[in-house]
Parts: C-alpha cells; sequence; structure tokens
C-alpha cells in the first residue's frame, strides 16, 4: 500500500490514483489529513467557544485546528442559531456560536461522524482533570436513535480510550420527551463532563467526539474546556 511521510504538521489534502490496464481513476480530497505536532502547542487550560468564523481549521494558527471527518451526509457544522447560556463563562460572557450535528439529515446511517480535537498539553496539571461541554439535545421521536462518543488519546491518535459513552435517553437535555427543536433556549443545555484524571501530565492529550444515528434532532455542543 502508498505511503506518504509529513515533514511538518498541518492539515493538507491527499490525491490518490489507482491504475490498472483499463485505465486510472484519480480521487482528490481536500483538508484530508492533518498531522500533529509531536508537542502540543495548547496547554491548561484548554477553552474552545467556537466563536471564530474560522473555526475548525485557521489557516495561520494550524496548531489550534480542530479535525472533521470528511463524511457522505451533513456532518458537524458550526452555527450561530444557538448557544449555551455559558455554564463556564468564556470572553466576558460573549456567547453566539455553537457546534452541531444531526442524524435526521444521514442518508449512510452506519457512519460515524468525527471531531477531533489538536493536541493539548497537560503536563501541568494534576489529578483531577477534566474536560467539560455544555449540550443540548432532545429525543424528536420514538425512532430517535443516536449515540455519542468520546475517546481520548495520548499517543497522536494512534490508539484511543473511550471516556464517555450516551445514547438518546441520556443525552437528553429537556427534562425528557419528544420535542423538535432547530433554536434550543437556554433552558434546554446542560453541562457534561469527562474524566481525564489518568492524562494528568501528559504532554499531548487529543479528544475525538464520534457521533452517529438516525431519526434525531439537532444536538448542540458548546463551551469546550480541558482543566
Amino acid at each position: 500500500s502508498p505511503s506518504v511521510v509529513y515533514n511538518e504538521s498541518g492539515v493538507f489534502s491527499t490525491t490518490l490514483t489507482v491504475t490498472n490496464s483499463v485505465g486510472s481513476n484519480t480521487t482528490t480530497k481536500e483538508t484530508y489529513v492533518n498531522i500533529s505536532p509531536e508537542n502540543a502547542d495548547m496547554p491548561a487550560p484548554y477553552i474552545q467557544n467556537f466563536e471564530s468564523v474560522e473555526f475548525p481549521t485557521f489557516e495561520n494558527n494550524t496548531h489550534l485546528n480542530w479535525t472533521v471527518s470528511e463524511a457522505e451526509d451533513q456532518t458537524w457544522k458550526r452555527t450561530t442559531e444557538a448557544s449555551s447560556p455559558n455554564f463556564s463563562p468564556i470572553d466576558n460572557g460573549v456567547n453566539r456560536a455553537s457546534f452541531r450535528i444531526k442524524s435526521s439529515n444521514f442518508n449512510a446511517l452506519a457512519e460515524k461522524h468525527i471531531l477531533i480535537t489538536p493536541g493539548i498539553d497537560l503536563s501541568n496539571t494534576s489529578s483531577p482533570v477534566r474536560a467539560y461541554f455544555d449540550l443540548a439535545y432532545s429525543r424528536k421521536n420514538g425512532n430517535s436513535k443516536d449515540k455519542l462518543k468520546i475517546y481520548a488519546s495520548d499517543n497522536c491518535g494512534r490508539t484511543w480510550t473511550i471516556r464517555f459513552d450516551k445514547e438518546t435517553d441520556q443525552l437528553v437535555t429537556n427534562g425528557g420527551g419528544n420535542d423538535y427543536f432547530d433554536e434550543p433556549d437556554e433552558r434546554k443545555w446542560m453541562q457534561f463532563d469527562i474524566n481525564l484524571n489518568s492524562y494528568a501530565r501528559k504532554n499531548n492529550v487529543m479528544l475525538k467526539f464520534e457521533f452517529s444515528g438516525e431519526n434525531g434532532n439537532w444536538l448542540y455542543i458548546d463551551n469546550f474546556i480541558v482543566c
């Protein structure tokens, strides 16, 4: 199989050409490969509130980049249609944006939609260490089957350990019941946290959000913090 060596960190496009006796076919995927630096440039406490219009990729500050996997369907995207009521105030209370995904838009139901943080330097931390994020979600109907998993890695994503695993009814933040919403108000947000104690004093920790499902509402995340 072909191999490519990247000598510096950043986000790169990739092209694959396959040739046989009949001819050749070439496929190019833009911003497909995200190479993290060996040592993370983002010290704890790390904060991402999705306010920048550049998010998730920052042309002049690639160490800030989050990775969104390519998908057949509409995947994770930034929005200014909803934001959390600031359970953990950021940027002097300014909070106009969030990140969201909706499984009822999916055609490829088995597809996993991936969102990966940049490397975060936790070498100056000691237990307890947590990742916090605000979430808004409700079950759309009795056929909603959504799942959110979050993994952590301290070896640049070569291996991942699951730290958070919740399905539809465990994710609801509206108190229960079916509730179709596009723009959740402040009453429909909750803060969740992830135990990262085993990653204290590690110098390059990444987290991976993995969403899959069908017939679901928008799921929103906001105010992601590691400290």
